[in-house]
């Protein structure tokens, strides 16, 4: 029996550090580059360009996109993730299966687990 693809999406607030691990669509990415920066608490306008997704290569493709000079309080960071749960079912392909949720001092962390769709 084959296991399906899946897909891991991180996200740490206060500064916003989104991760996403798994083989999403190139366009997807782009999406979330156009969107993701203007949802933060404090503006992105200004003399630099947004920040975007870096991809890194190891251990496994995953992309990384670090706002450390912006803030998400907590409309914000609602809004983050669900643009990227939007973007998401946007490719049609995708179900979470599971989350998870943890609160430091300082850092708010949580996890998405996705799989893909089976076509039983």
């Amino acid at each position: 029996m084959a296991v399906p693809p899946a897909m891991v999406v991180n996200f740490s607030f206060n500064p916003p550090v989104i991760s996403i691990a798994g083989p999403i669509k190139e366009s997807t990415i782009a999406k979330l580059n156009d969107l993701l920066p203007h949802l933060t608490s404090n503006s992105v306008r200004g003399r630099r360009a947004p920040p975007s997704f870096v991809v890194n290569e190891a251990p496994t493709k995953h992309y990384i996109l670090d706002m450390p000079t912006l803030v998400a309080n907590e409309e914000s960071q609602m809004a983050i993730m669900l643009a990227v749960l939007d973007c998401i079912e946007d490719e049609g392909c995708w179900t979470m299966r599971d989350c998870h949720a943890t609160l430091y001092d300082y850092i708010e962390h949580h996890t998405l687990f996705f799989t893909m769709k089976s076509r039983i």
